[in-house]
């Protein structure tokens, strides 16, 4: 059995929305294992399919509703917040490589990042709404983070791959500091759907046929 105690949904770019659902599931021996659930709902004709959808377990813990009379259960004010400053505020999980642009807020993961600037088209902050035409992918390490404060140093048109001491992707207009996580992001962003795939190899045919 599943309970819900959160859900929160954000809007994105081009109608797509981002939801955050935080719950437990609760097992027959009354252990309740706490989870966090992301995904990104983008817009497909006149529906949406599911993106990115990330489940996160995060600890269990014994049920005590069987075992505790309910006058003695204490509610407590505040529900402890379920993702950390450590934490992407988009996935949840834990920060070790973050994107950001000149805002300057470093709080949501690259993953989660190019998966927007991608699929949904979404160049905006999570945090400010800003667009950023331009992103720096570096490792995440709290207040030292390495910080760009000048994004119009970056050349306006660089080719894919080395410029200078970065890596470029042209695809999500990203330049990286590591060129290991740049190989990882790049193989990430060439990935397709077999499903889909195989419905635009339908359409294409059901186009040529047509032309005869």
């Amino acid at each position: 059995m599943a309970e819900i105690e959160t859900a929160d949904a954000q809007d994105s770019y081009e109608k797509g929305v981002i939801v955050l659902v935080t719950g437990c599931l609760i097992a027959k021996d009354n252990v309740r294992k706490k989870f966090t659930q992301t995904f990104i709902l983008a817009p497909q004709d006149n529906s949406y399919f599911i993106f990115s959808d990330v489940f996160r377990h995060i600890g269990d813990s014994k049920s005590q509703i069987n075992s505790v009379p309910m006058a003695s259960m204490k509610i407590p004010h505040h529900l402890p917040r379920m993702a950390t400053n450590d934490d992407c505020i988009v996935c949840a999980d834990t920060l070790k490589w973050v994107a950001y642009g000149p805002c300057g807020h470093k709080e949501v993961c690259s993953t989660c990042v190019i998966h927007l600037r991608l699929v949904c088209e979404d160049r905006r902050c999570c945090l400010c709404k800003c667009e950023s035409n331009t992103i720096f992918v570096t490792r995440a390490l709290g207040d030292y983070t390495k910080a760009i404060n000048d994004f119009t140093a970056f050349p306006d048109d660089p080719p894919e791959g080395q410029v200078g001491p970065y890596w470029y992707h042209g695809g999500t207009q990203a330049f990286f500091d590591d060129l290991d996580q740049y190989k990882m992001m790049k193989a990430m962003c060439m990935l397709s759907c077999a499903v889909c795939q195989k419905n635009e190899q339908r359409t294409a045919g059901s186009k040529r046929r047509g032309e005869f």
